[in-house]
């Protein structure tokens, strides 16, 4: 299921992880805003440490549960700052941001991490309890901005 048309489809393990995580983090926070990168950037580096302990490749790295154990919360809780130093980003696709959040304050990081952490959980909430995948959660989050995209289309077109 393909966000647009003009969007680069991913082939190795990094660029699966680093979409997965755009998605996931999708509507968390303003695309401009520098915290939305590095949230994007933390989420990647925590999914593609889940996924070499798994060892899932490419595709596979959706198969990384959010929760439980070996999932995405265990690790971010435990070792988020180490699965951003061991993550292979790669220039214009998070590079960039690693460095900038390897640059924060253990503060600062903590901030990032717990912005990481409400985005996690919440989409564990969308799943009534039950742990999503990595493709699940980014699939839920896809669901949800088109049905509030839906919501105003309507709400504007019954307004006019």
């Amino acid at each position: 299921m393909s966000e647009s048309s003009s969007a680069a489809v991913p082939r190795t393990t990094w660029e699966y992880c680093h979409s997965g995580a755009e998605r996931i983090a999708s509507g968390q926070l303003l695309p401009g805003d520098e915290r939305h990168g590095q949230l994007v950037l933390l989420l990647a580096a925590v999914i593609a440490g889940c996924a070499d302990e798994a060892e899932l490749v490419g595709a596979e790295v959706g198969r990384v549960p959010v929760d439980g154990p070996g999932g995405l919360l265990e690790l971010l809780r435990s070792r988020a700052r180490l699965a951003v130093q061991a993550c292979s980003a790669l220039p214009g696709l998070g590079a960039e941001q690693r460095s900038a959040l390897l640059a924060l304050d253990r503060g600062a990081f903590q901030v990032v991490q717990a912005l990481a952490d409400d985005t996690l959980v919440g989409h564990l909430m969308i799943a009534g309890g039950r742990a999503p995948t990595v493709r699940e959660a980014a699939n839920a989050t896809i669901r949800v901005r088109v049905l509030k995209g839906t919501q105003a289309a309507l709400g504007r077109a019954t307004v006019g």
